[in-house]
């Protein structure tokens, strides 16, 4: 949105908030592409603002609108799962990270078919060295 554009966050998330509940009440209950795109917006106002916890709970909802329309295994809830990792980190959260981390190691490995180590696609590669880094973090004390 502009506000957003302008980082007016504040105004951008009542925006975000206020479209949300338009589109829900146009559809019912499921969230389609435009619900998951305004989610998508919102989480982002939310992280820009610092509001960690409110970006993490719209991705939440984010998710269950992605699981139910899209699937388990689609690119754009990986995706989704890569941003809420970022901000558990952002949090440090690392425990919470890297149980993010795993779940998209996982959808990686079964897009990908590469679950063995060597010569694995490099998006498997990336999510294997971000569980990597985590369990570091997390053995060395990070928070959970």
């Amino acid at each position: 949105s502009v506000q957003s554009k302008k980082k007016h966050f504040k105004e951008a998330i009542q925006s975000f908030l206020e479209a949300l509940e338009i589109q829900r009440a146009l559809r019912g209950d499921s969230d389609g592409p435009a619900a998951i795109a305004t989610m998508d917006n919102l989480a982002f106002a939310f992280a820009k603002s610092r509001d960690y916890d409110g970006a993490i709970n719209v991705y939440e909802d984010m998710l269950q609108a992605q699981l139910s329309y899209h699937g388990h295994y689609h690119d754009e809830y990986s995706r989704t799962l890569g941003k809420m990792c970022l901000l558990e980190e952002r949090r440090k959260s690392y425990a919470a990270a890297l149980e993010c981390a795993r779940e998209i190691l996982a959808l990686k490995e079964r897009k990908y078919h590469s679950s063995s180590p060597g010569g694995a696609h490099p998006s498997v590669e990336r999510a294997r060295g971000m569980v990597s880094r985590l369990e570091q973090q997390v053995a060395r004390g990070g928070r959970s």
